[in-house]
Protein backbone atom coordinates (compact mmCIF):
# COMPACT_ATOMS: atom_id res chain seq x y z
CA UNK A 1 0.00 0.00 0.00
CA UNK A 2 1.11 3.16 -0.82
CA UNK A 3 -0.24 6.53 1.15
CA UNK A 4 0.72 9.57 -0.96
CA UNK A 5 1.02 12.97 1.55
CA UNK A 6 0.77 16.25 0.14
CA UNK A 7 1.50 19.82 0.97
CA UNK A 8 2.71 23.19 -0.09
CA UNK A 9 6.18 22.79 0.92
CA UNK A 10 8.13 20.81 3.96
CA UNK A 11 5.32 21.33 6.85
CA UNK A 12 4.03 18.08 5.73
CA UNK A 13 7.11 16.43 6.78
CA UNK A 14 5.84 16.82 10.24
CA UNK A 15 3.24 14.37 9.49
CA UNK A 16 4.94 12.82 7.68
CA UNK A 17 6.99 11.72 10.33
CA UNK A 18 3.94 10.46 12.71
CA UNK A 19 2.98 8.42 9.79
CA UNK A 20 6.20 6.24 9.63
CA UNK A 21 6.70 6.00 13.35
CA UNK A 22 3.38 4.43 13.80
CA UNK A 23 3.09 2.96 10.24
CA UNK A 24 6.45 2.03 8.96
CA UNK A 25 5.71 -1.20 6.82
CA UNK A 26 3.99 1.64 4.68
CA UNK A 27 5.15 2.88 1.48
CA UNK A 28 5.10 6.81 0.86
CA UNK A 29 5.19 9.02 -1.70
CA UNK A 30 5.68 12.93 -1.08
CA UNK A 31 4.94 15.76 -3.09
CA UNK A 32 5.42 19.26 -1.99
CA UNK A 33 4.18 21.93 -4.61
CA UNK A 34 7.09 24.59 -3.73
CA UNK A 35 6.39 25.95 -7.02
CA UNK A 36 3.18 28.10 -5.52
CA UNK A 37 4.18 28.14 -1.83
CA UNK A 38 2.90 29.52 0.57
CA UNK A 39 -0.78 28.76 0.20
CA UNK A 40 -1.96 31.15 2.78
CA UNK A 41 -1.68 34.15 1.49
CA UNK A 42 -2.95 33.34 -2.27
CA UNK A 43 -6.39 33.62 -3.65
CA UNK A 44 -8.69 30.56 -2.88
CA UNK A 45 -9.43 29.67 -6.66
CA UNK A 46 -5.56 29.66 -7.57
CA UNK A 47 -5.01 27.42 -4.33
CA UNK A 48 -7.62 25.26 -5.57
CA UNK A 49 -6.02 24.98 -8.98
CA UNK A 50 -2.49 24.20 -7.42
CA UNK A 51 -3.86 21.06 -5.16
CA UNK A 52 -6.08 19.30 -7.72
CA UNK A 53 -3.57 19.29 -10.14
CA UNK A 54 -1.15 18.14 -7.84
CA UNK A 55 -3.27 15.13 -6.72
CA UNK A 56 -3.50 14.04 -9.97
CA UNK A 57 0.30 14.04 -10.49
CA UNK A 58 0.06 11.66 -7.53
CA UNK A 59 -2.65 9.42 -8.66
CA UNK A 60 -1.02 9.10 -11.81
CA UNK A 61 2.32 8.02 -9.73
CA UNK A 62 -0.52 5.07 -8.01
CA UNK A 63 -1.49 5.39 -4.55
CA UNK A 64 -3.74 4.02 -2.66
CA UNK A 65 -5.16 6.61 -0.12
CA UNK A 66 -4.18 10.17 0.63
CA UNK A 67 -3.12 12.61 3.50
CA UNK A 68 -3.25 16.86 2.41
CA UNK A 69 -0.96 17.20 5.08
CA UNK A 70 -1.87 21.51 4.74
CA UNK A 71 -4.84 23.15 6.65
CA UNK A 72 -5.06 25.41 3.68
CA UNK A 73 -5.24 22.98 1.36
CA UNK A 74 -7.52 20.86 3.32
CA UNK A 75 -9.98 23.70 4.15
CA UNK A 76 -10.11 24.44 0.52
CA UNK A 77 -10.22 21.45 -1.43
CA UNK A 78 -10.63 18.11 0.47
CA UNK A 79 -14.51 17.86 -0.54
CA UNK A 80 -13.90 18.30 -4.00
CA UNK A 81 -10.88 15.50 -3.71
CA UNK A 82 -13.46 13.64 -2.24
CA UNK A 83 -16.20 14.06 -5.08
CA UNK A 84 -13.41 12.54 -7.68
CA UNK A 85 -11.26 10.44 -5.79
CA UNK A 86 -12.57 7.09 -4.68
CA UNK A 87 -9.75 6.32 -2.32
CA UNK A 88 -9.68 7.11 1.48
CA UNK A 89 -8.64 11.22 1.94
CA UNK A 90 -7.37 11.89 5.52
CA UNK A 91 -7.66 16.12 5.51
CA UNK A 92 -5.43 18.53 8.30
CA UNK A 93 -7.41 21.12 11.01
CA UNK A 94 -6.43 23.27 13.73
CA UNK A 95 -6.33 21.24 16.77
CA UNK A 96 -9.05 24.14 18.22
CA UNK A 97 -11.53 21.10 19.72
CA UNK A 98 -9.10 19.71 22.06
CA UNK A 99 -7.02 22.43 22.63
CA UNK A 100 -10.63 23.70 23.86
CA UNK A 101 -11.28 20.79 25.96
CA UNK A 102 -8.74 21.14 27.66
CA UNK A 103 -8.27 24.63 28.36
CA UNK A 104 -11.84 24.65 29.78
CA UNK A 105 -11.88 24.11 33.22
CA UNK A 106 -8.60 26.46 34.17
CA UNK A 107 -10.06 30.10 33.04
CA UNK A 108 -7.26 30.27 29.87
CA UNK A 109 -8.07 31.45 26.38
CA UNK A 110 -6.99 29.57 23.33
CA UNK A 111 -4.71 30.94 20.69
CA UNK A 112 -4.62 29.46 17.13
CA UNK A 113 -1.77 30.36 15.20
CA UNK A 114 -2.44 29.85 11.09
CA UNK A 115 -2.11 31.18 7.99
CA UNK A 116 -4.40 34.17 6.44
CA UNK A 117 -6.36 32.25 3.86
CA UNK A 118 -7.21 29.04 6.72
CA UNK A 119 -8.62 31.88 9.00
CA UNK A 120 -10.75 33.37 6.52
CA UNK A 121 -12.00 30.14 5.11
CA UNK A 122 -15.49 28.96 6.38
CA UNK A 123 -14.57 25.67 7.52
CA UNK A 124 -12.26 26.96 9.89
CA UNK A 125 -14.73 29.49 11.14
CA UNK A 126 -17.25 26.22 11.39
CA UNK A 127 -15.04 24.87 13.59
CA UNK A 128 -14.68 27.37 16.56
CA UNK A 129 -18.39 27.83 16.18
CA UNK A 130 -19.21 24.15 16.98
CA UNK A 131 -16.98 23.64 19.54
CA UNK A 132 -16.07 27.08 21.30
CA UNK A 133 -18.95 27.66 22.98
CA UNK A 134 -17.40 29.64 26.05
CA UNK A 135 -15.92 32.37 23.35
CA UNK A 136 -12.44 31.34 24.59
CA UNK A 137 -10.87 31.12 20.91
CA UNK A 138 -8.67 33.76 19.49
CA UNK A 139 -7.12 33.85 16.30
CA UNK A 140 -3.61 35.29 15.18
CA UNK A 141 -2.67 34.91 11.30
CA UNK A 142 1.64 34.49 10.87
CA UNK A 143 1.51 35.31 7.03
CA UNK A 144 5.24 35.12 7.18
CA UNK A 145 6.07 31.74 8.88
CA UNK A 146 5.90 29.29 6.34
CA UNK A 147 8.24 31.54 4.15
CA UNK A 148 10.86 31.71 7.13
CA UNK A 149 10.29 27.65 7.46
CA UNK A 150 10.70 27.13 3.83
CA UNK A 151 13.95 29.26 3.65
CA UNK A 152 15.02 27.14 6.93
CA UNK A 153 15.23 30.33 8.82
CA UNK A 154 15.48 28.43 12.26
CA UNK A 155 17.76 31.33 14.09
CA UNK A 156 16.69 31.50 17.83
CA UNK A 157 16.98 35.34 18.04
CA UNK A 158 15.03 36.10 14.42
CA UNK A 159 12.46 33.74 15.36
CA UNK A 160 11.85 35.04 18.93
CA UNK A 161 12.24 38.81 17.82
CA UNK A 162 9.53 37.78 15.34
CA UNK A 163 7.49 36.16 18.09
CA UNK A 164 7.26 38.81 20.61
CA UNK A 165 6.58 41.16 17.61
CA UNK A 166 3.45 39.25 16.87
CA UNK A 167 2.22 38.93 20.03
CA UNK A 168 3.11 42.47 21.44
CA UNK A 169 -0.83 43.00 21.61
CA UNK A 170 -1.64 39.90 23.41
CA UNK A 171 -1.50 39.49 27.61
CA UNK A 172 -0.10 35.69 27.07
CA UNK A 173 -1.29 35.09 31.19
CA UNK A 174 -4.76 34.95 29.43
CA UNK A 175 -3.85 32.12 27.45
CA UNK A 176 -3.28 28.37 28.45
CA UNK A 177 -3.09 26.87 24.97
CA UNK A 178 -1.52 27.75 21.28
CA UNK A 179 -2.89 25.62 18.78
CA UNK A 180 -0.15 25.55 15.60
CA UNK A 181 -2.84 25.43 13.08
CA UNK A 182 -0.41 25.04 10.18
CA UNK A 183 1.63 21.84 9.71
CA UNK A 184 5.26 23.94 9.48
CA UNK A 185 4.33 25.67 12.49
CA UNK A 186 5.57 22.76 14.83
CA UNK A 187 9.10 23.27 13.66
CA UNK A 188 8.68 26.25 15.87
CA UNK A 189 7.07 24.92 18.48
CA UNK A 190 9.72 25.84 21.02
CA UNK A 191 9.14 29.85 20.22
CA UNK A 192 5.54 29.17 20.82
CA UNK A 193 5.87 27.41 23.81
CA UNK A 194 8.48 29.54 25.01
CA UNK A 195 5.24 32.84 24.28
CA UNK A 196 2.65 30.73 26.22
CA UNK A 197 1.98 27.68 28.38
CA UNK A 198 1.65 25.30 26.25
CA UNK A 199 1.34 24.84 22.80
CA UNK A 200 -0.37 22.09 20.56
CA UNK A 201 -0.04 21.04 16.83
CA UNK A 202 -2.25 19.88 14.42
CA UNK A 203 -4.20 16.50 15.80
Amino acid sequence: MTIGFFDSGIGGLSVLAEALRRLPAQDYLYMADTLHVPYGTKEKDDVKAYVMNSVSMMMERGIDALVVACNTATSIAVNELREVYSLPIVGMEPAVKPAVEMNHATGKRVLVFATPLTLQLPKYYALVSRVDEGGIVDSLPLPELVRYCENLQFDKEVMAQYFREKLADYNLDDYGIIVLGCTHYPFYKKCAAGASASAYSDC
